[in-house]
């Protein structure tokens, strides 16, 4: 049987300045759209945050008093679809673009991109990179695991 990619990781190389530490994931359309219109239930959100947590914590860029009632997670109108994600940082986050959402929210392109793109914002540092990428494949494999159920 020929396993399918879910996701694509580009990019990930080092930066050679403010910001330039970017990278960017492709996703699958189609698991974007069943993960869109699958309801993701409160708890599992919070659970999701709290290992989050545990990986910024352990990343080293958690400050003081940040993480207490930080949400590392948003997601599109409490489906399993990570509008973004953030890290610590000046708004350091890895999201869907809204075009891309408009075509998932509609159904549409799917014969002409297989892929949405999650693009980076702000990040300044390697370590913000990774760290970002850690809690985005948390989400991920989280994700593939309960539509794969379905």
């Amino acid at each position: 049987m020929l396993e399918r990619y879910i996701y694509q990781i580009r990019d990930f190389t080092p930066g050679n300045s403010r910001g330039g530490y970017g990278f960017s994931i492709l996703l699958d359309r189609e698991l974007a759209i069943q993960a869109f219109n699958t309801k993701m239930p409160g708890e599992v959100n919070q659970r999701l945050n709290k290992f989050a947590k545990a990986i910024v914590k352990e990343s080293g860029l958690a400050k003081t008093g940040f993480l207490s009632e930080r949400e590392f997670y948003r997601f599109f109108n409490d489906s399993w679809l990570l509008q973004y994600c953030s890290v610590p940082g000046n708004a350091t986050n890895i999201g869907i673009d809204p075009s891309d959402f408009d075509e998932v929210e509609n159904d549409q392109g799917l014969d002409v991109v297989n892929w949405i793109e999650y693009t980076p914002h702000n990040v300044d540092t390697m370590q913000q990179a990774y760290t970002l990428l850690s809690v985005w494949l948390d989400w991920a494999n989280a994700m593939d695991t309960i539509l794969r159920k379905k």
